[in-house]
C-alpha cells in the first residue's frame, strides 16, 4: 500500500499537466481566433468607408449632372419663349400684310368692273365684225386657197405614183452598176458584197444591159470559180438571152456547178425551149441515167405539171439509150407519184412504151 501511493502521486501530477498543456493550447486557438476576427473587422470598417467615399462623391457628380441639365432646361423653356413671341408678331404682321392686300384686290376689282363696262360696247362692234368675217373668211379661204390646193392635189397624186416609182428604179439602177463595178473591179469584200446584193435583188429581174453585163462579167471571171458560180445561178432565175446561150453551150459539160445550174434553168423556163443543152448533156453523159433523174428532179421541184410531159417527149426520150431506158424505171416510180401521175398514166406514156421495148 505504502509503495502504491508514491505511484499515484506520479499519475495525478501527469494528468494535472496534460490538463495545463491542454488549456494553454486551448488559449492560444481563443487568441488566434480573436486576432483574426478582429483584422476582418478592421477590413470590413475599411471597405464601408470606401463605399461611403464613392456614394459621397456619386452624389456630388449627381448632383452637378443635375444641376446642369437644370440649366439647360431653363435655357431652352427661354429660347422657345422667344420664339413663340417672334412668331407672334410675324403673325401679325402677315395680318396686317393679307388685309392690305384685300383692300388693294378690292380695288383692283372695282378698276376692272369699271374698265370692262366701258369695253362692252366695243366688244359689241367687234363681235360684229367679227361675224362678218367669219362668214366671208371660209368663202375667201376655199377660193383662193383650198381650190388651187384641191387642183395641184390631183396634179401631184396623178403624178406621185410615176416618180416614186422612176426615183425607185433609178436607184436600184445606180445599185446595180455599183455592185456589177465592185464584182468586176473591187477586192474580195467588194465582190463578196457586190455578189450579195445581185443574188439578193435577182427576183426583180434587170435590164438586158445589166444581163449582158452579169454574163459578161461571168464569161471573164474563168479563174474565180465562185463568182462564175454564182453569177450563172443568178442568170438562171429568168429566161433571157445570155442564160440561154449559156445553158445551151458546150460550157455546161466543162463545170459541174454550172450543169447542175443548168437543169434549174430547164425546169424554170420550160425543157422544150432547151433541146439543145439537153442533147448536149444526154450525148456526152457517162450514165444517162443520173442525167435524165436530174432533169425529171428540179422539173418536178419547179414545174411538177410538166414531169408528164417530160416522159411523153419524144425529142428526149429517144435520146436515151436501151441501157439507160432499163435503169430509169424503178428510179423514176418514185418521182412520178410524188407528183400524182398514177400509174397508169405512166405505163401509157411514151417512155414506159420504150421501157418495154427495150
Amino acid at each position: 500500500m505504502n509503495h502504491r501511493i508514491p505511484f499515484i502521486a506520479i499519475l495525478l501530477v501527469i494528468s494535472f499537466a496534460t490538463v495545463v498543456s491542454q488549456n494553454i493550447e486551448n488559449n492560444s486557438d481563443v487568441e488566434k481566433l480573436r486576432i483574426e476576427l478582429t483584422d476582418s473587422l478592421i477590413s470590413i470598417n475599411g471597405d464601408i468607408e470606401k463605399l461611403r467615399l464613392k456614394l459621397f462623391n456619386d452624389l456630388n457628380k449627381l448632383n452637378g449632372d443635375f444641376g446642369k441639365f437644370k440649366k439647360e432646361l431653363f435655357d431652352s423653356l427661354r429660347t422657345l419663349r422667344e420664339n413663340v413671341d417672334s412668331l407672334k408678331v410675324a403673325l401679325f404682321n402677315n395680318a396686317n400684310s393679307l388685309d392690305k392686300k384685300e383692300d388693294d384686290a378690292s380695288n383692283t376689282i372695282k378698276y376692272l368692273n369699271s374698265l370692262v363696262g366701258s369695253f362692252g360696247s366695243i366688244f359689241t362692234i367687234l363681235g360684229v365684225y367679227i361675224a362678218i368675217i367669219a362668214l366671208v373668211l371660209p368663202v375667201l379661204v376655199y377660193i383662193l386657197g383650198i381650190r388651187p390646193s384641191q387642183q395641184a392635189l390631183k396634179e401631184l397624186e396623178s403624178n406621185m405614183d410615176k416618180r416614186l416609182d422612176e426615183y425607185i428604179s433609178d436607184t436600184r439602177n445606180k445599185q446595180i452598176e455599183n455592185a456589177l463595178n465592185n464584182i468586176r473591179t473591187g477586192d474580195t469584200d467588194l465582190k463578196n458584197q457586190g455578189l450579195t446584193y445581185i443574188t439578193f435583188t435577182q427576183y426583180q429581174g434587170f435590164s438586158k444591159d445589166q444581163w449582158f453585163q452579169i454574163y459578161s462579167i461571168h464569161q471573164t471571171s474563168k479563174n474565180d470559180q465562185g463568182v462564175r458560180s454564182q453569177l450563172a445561178f443568178v442568170l438562171s432565175t429568168h429566161r433571157n438571152d445570155y442564160a440561154t446561150e449559156l445553158f445551151n453551150s458546150r460550157e455546161i459539160i466543162d463545170d459541174p456547178i454550172i450543169k447542175q445550174i443548168a437543169y434549174i434553168y430547164y425546169a424554170r423556163t420550160g425543157f422544150k425551149d432547151n433541146y439543145k443543152g439537153i442533147k448536149i448533156l444526154f450525148q456526152d453523159a457517162d450514165d444517162q441515167t443520173n442525167d435524165f433523174m436530174a432533169l425529171a428532179t428540179n422539173i418536178q421541184q419547179y414545174a411538177s405539171e410538166k414531169l408528164l410531159e417530160l416522159i411523153n417527149d419524144s425529142t428526149i426520150v429517144d435520146l436515151l439509150t436501151k441501157e439507160s431506158l432499163t435503169k430509169i424505171k424503178p428510179a423514176l416510180t418514185e418521182v412520178l407519184y410524188a407528183s400524182n401521175i398514177d400509174k397508169k398514166d405512166f405505163e401509157d406514156s411514151y417512155l414506159y412504151g420504150l421501157i418495154k421495148e427495150s
